[in-house]
């Protein structure tokens, strides 16, 4: 493996990219993907980081990391081929060209691979989580899961079983850990190609949940708003003008403004300051241990007391942190769901929260949000639970 950085090599190991290869059976039926029988293996250490997000996110292009393979001693990156794109979206009951058009092609363009580069902290955490563990790397056999187009005949000696790797690293996470569904394709060659001994990069996930204060909801509500008012102005002149009336597409003009406004979720940098309740987990995955049935939805119940005094809680903040093995790297990224009409609770109040995620019908790689929010007040008294539906696209 080689520094970026600095060319410094780790030892004489041998490293692969790998991305058709895992594409290809990144959603086969669920049958491959129960556990390998693996030995006894130590457990990464997990830092105790705070539960607060940082006050920074990344609104990055969901593409795979460049990074130096042994072999042509590049990351340059293209699009992978269509048919190894195609094999995975057949396997999902995808069809194939909407699956490349939406998911695959993004890729090719340099411009979100520079972006990636760019984003310092998360290209730290992974440098030091493999530069301050090199005894994980030295003298190993490395295979990272979408690092580009470098298939190379080492990678087709892989795929006939004939290698195994001592180590995955990967960049798989999405909005709120797992749009995109990437972590499929790493659980796929996890189960394939590692050692039974062998270790994950990252080795730990956490999806987390907490009430907060924002000025987002009202400016999305004005927004709406103003959308409609435009709208109603279009169908007065159109039919002034030109003698049509557009009002039997004003019903369905307000589902989509909704959506779009009201209903989706937004990256946002979120600072500790806004956070008026204590954060929660949602979900926890052990990179080593998990199947893709466990991510295909995530559902929860938690309960999360308000910390300050007369608070309005006018959206939730989703966000993740992942870590390393052996150190306590980690870094994350933040969503903000809305919540109509916002929650006016005081210090002592509980908001009791059950969360559900799951892949999208029409597309398995974007996810649908659904919680229903239940104020317990200090008193004891409930008030009506309220549901709301998200979409992270």
């Amino acid at each position: 493996m080689t520094d970026l950085s600095g060319g410094r090599p780790i030892g004489s190991n041998r490293y692969f990219s790998l991305l058709a290869l895992t594409q290809q059976c990144m959603l086969l039926p669920p049958h491959i993907y129960n556990p390998c029988p693996r030995l006894e293996n130590p457990k990464p250490n997990v830092s105790a980081s705070t539960p607060l997000p940082p006050p920074f996110s990344f609104l990055l292009p969901r593409t795979p990391p460049l990074m130096a393979t042994q072999e042509n001693g590049s990351g340059a990156d293209a699009p992978p081929s269509r048919s190894s794109s195609s094999s995975a979206a057949a396997a999902a009951g995808v069809d194939k060209g909407v699956d490349f058009a939406n998911y695959f092609c993004t890729y090719a363009y340099l411009y979100h691979q520079k972006e990636m580069l760019c984003d310092r902290v998360r290209m730290d955490a992974y440098y030091n989580a493999v530069f301050r563990n090199k005894h994980h790397f030295r003298n190993k056999v490395v295979l990272d899961v979408g690092t580009g187009s470098g298939i190379s005949r080492n990678l087709e000696r892989a795929s006939r079983g004939e290698e195994r790797f001592d180590v995955i690293i990967s960049e798989w996470m999405g909005y709120f850990l797992l749009r995109e569904s990437m972590f499929d394709s790493v659980i796929c060659a996890r189960d394939r190609w590692l050692r039974p001994d062998g270790a994950m990069y990252p080795s730990h996930a956490r999806m987390w949940v907490a009430p907060i204060r924002s000025g987002l909801g009202d400016q999305k509500i004005d927004d709406f708003e103003r959308e409609m008012n435009e709208w109603h102005n279009f169908v007065d002149e159109t039919e002034a003008h030109y003698g049509v009336n557009m009002n039997a597409l004003t019903k369905a003009y307000v589902q989509n403004m909704k959506k779009y406004y009201l209903k989706t979720s937004m990256w946002s940098n979120v600072h500790p300051n806004q956070i008026v309740g204590t954060a929660a987990v949602i979900k926890e995955i052990d990179c080593l241990t998990a199947t893709v049935d466990e991510i295909r939805s995530v559902m929860a119940q938690v309960t999360m007391p308000l910390l300050l005094d007369r608070a309005r809680v006018s959206a939730f903040a989703g966000w993740f942190d992942v870590h390393f093995r052996d150190f306590g790297t980690h870094w994350g990224q933040q969503q903000v769901f809305l919540h109509h009409p916002p929650i006016r609770a005081n210090e002592g109040d509980k908001i009791i929260m059950s969360f559900t995620m799951s892949r999208s019908k029409e597309n398995h790689r974007l996810m649908n949000v659904e919680f229903t929010c239940e104020l317990e007040q200090s008193s004891g008294k409930r008030l009506s639970p309220v549901t709301s539906k998200v979409f992270i696209e």
